[in-house]
């Protein structure tokens, strides 16, 4: 039989910084082909690559791209 072929793209990243008790998060979230920064109530582009050491959680859609 024929195997379907999933892709995931990455559409936003949440991260924490701070202890276990105390912290603070901020997001990464794509819009159309660009990044954005969010931090409390301030957005600005971002052109670096979204994961980074205090990245907490991952979000991926699913691609569905054919089948083998």
């Amino acid at each position: 039989g024929k195997k379907e072929q999933f892709l995931y793209d990455l559409y936003a990243v949440i991260n924490h910084s701070g202890s276990f008790k105390f912290g603070h998060y901020t997001a990464n979230v794509k819009y159309g082909k660009q990044w954005y920064s969010i931090s409390d109530s301030s957005v600005s582009r971002c052109d670096s690559d979204p994961v980074q050491a205090s990245a907490y959680i991952l979000c991926y859609k699913q691609r569905q791209t054919g089948t083998l």
